[in-house]
């Protein structure tokens, strides 16, 4: 299952910034995208901040279906805990430190007033009716293990509905991550969820094997909006698990919207090549390709460009043969022309002049 981060995480980006109606777009996108659950935000002191979660709360719990959840995350603190509770969302995650450094230099404790205090937490949940609450294990890829799965143990314990392991500083690679998650799964009996930042490009692949390995859920963000390097993609996750592994329920064409709805309120762009909704990953000039697709598409695509809602654009330009320009012709209403290797090379020339593939009319005006 997907947890959309975008709200909470996607917004730690350095210079993004969403505004309530960027939120609430962002928020009826995912849901319509099929998304699992969806992170609304993390509780924070101001209480303007507190009545627009609770807002989104409210406007995401008009819009999900019956197997989608709204979820808030908060510190391990009893008033960050308590203000979440208060809003009263699907599910609460919160997260505590386990490697010695964030313990000793972020907390001021050692490992067992660590676990102790991981104890309070999640009675004092308990107490205030918390459902279901996901304890988050922040640097777990650099924790200790032994100590890792004590904590998490503590928290099966405690009545945790969910674990989270954190690769804070994206240090995993795919064979690490997989064993991590079968060390948790071998030691409690709790859903696992992933939180993989991509500071070494890894984050998605991470992903899709610690899904392979036995987690049930990962934390991603449309086009991997995140803290530094940001973290695994949602519309990379989304599409493989779709196109490659059979998953139902997720719309592609709307996690595009998404994705497109993402850019503009971080106001970036979406590259043109982004992997699942770049708009140009299906437009081909090399010669040998564009002779394949059109012999058969499925020779250089891995899917139909329908399945995520775009389209296939061939072109011809310095990169292009014979048999391209003689095709292309074709599409335009023109016969091959008696002289294919001077049209080709001339279209070559043009396309080398402009730096760019060349443009219907110029093709016509050649061959004319």
């Amino acid at each position: 299952m997907l947890i959309d981060s975008t709200l909470r995480e996607g917004e730690q980006q350095f210079g993004v910034y969403f505004d309530r109606s960027h939120k609430e777009e962002l928020l009826r996108l995912s849901l319509a995208a099929g998304v699992d659950e969806v992170e609304v935000g993390a509780v924070g002191p101001s209480p303007e901040h507190c009545r627009e979660l609770e807002g989104l709360l409210l406007y995401g719990a008009m819009l999900k279906g019956r197997r989608q959840s709204l979820s808030l995350w908060c510190a391990c603190r009893p008033a960050d805990l308590r203000m979440a509770a208060g809003l009263a969302p699907d599910r609460l995650c919160m997260t505590v430190p386990v490697s010695d450094a964030h313990i000793r230099r972020k907390l001021g404790l050692d490992r067992q007033a660590l676990l102790g205090h991981v104890a309070r937490m999640l009675d004092l949940a308990r107490e205030l009716g918390v459902a279901y609450v996901s304890l988050g294990l922040e640097d777990v890829s650099r924790a200790d293990l032994t100590f890792a799965l004590s904590v998490a143990r503590l928290a099966q314990d405690k009545g945790a509905a969910r674990l989270r392991l954190a690769d804070t500083v994206g240090v995993l690679a795919p064979a690490e991550t997989a064993r991590l998650v079968s060390a948790f799964r071998a030691a409690v009996n709790l859903p696992l969820a992933l939180h993989l930042h991509n500071d070494f490009g890894m984050a998605t692949a991470n992903a899709v094997e610690g899904l392979r390995a036995g987690a049930d859920f990962v934390d991603a963000s449309a086009l991997g909006l995140g803290e530094r390097a940001g973290l695994a993609s949602l519309e990379q996750l989304a599409g493989y698990l779709t196109l490659r592994l059979g998953a139902e329920g997720y719309d592609l064409a709307t996690v595009r919207e998404l994705c497109a709805s993402a850019a503009r309120a971080a106001n970036m762009p979406v590259p043109a090549n982004a992997p699942m909704v770049g708009e140009r990953i299906f437009w081909c000039e090399s010669g040998l390709h564009v002779d394949g697709l059109y012999k058969a598409a499925e020779l250089y695509e891995p899917f139909e460009p329908s399945r995520v809602g775009l389209s296939r654009k061939l072109g011809v330009g310095k990169k292009s043969g014979r048999a391209a320009v003689a095709r292309k012709l074709g599409e335009l209403g023109l016969a091959a022309c008696g002289d294919m290797q001077s049209l080709t090379d001339r279209v070559r020339a043009l396309s080398a002049a402009k730096g760019r593939v060349l443009e219907d009319e110029e093709l016509l005006a050649l061959a004319k």
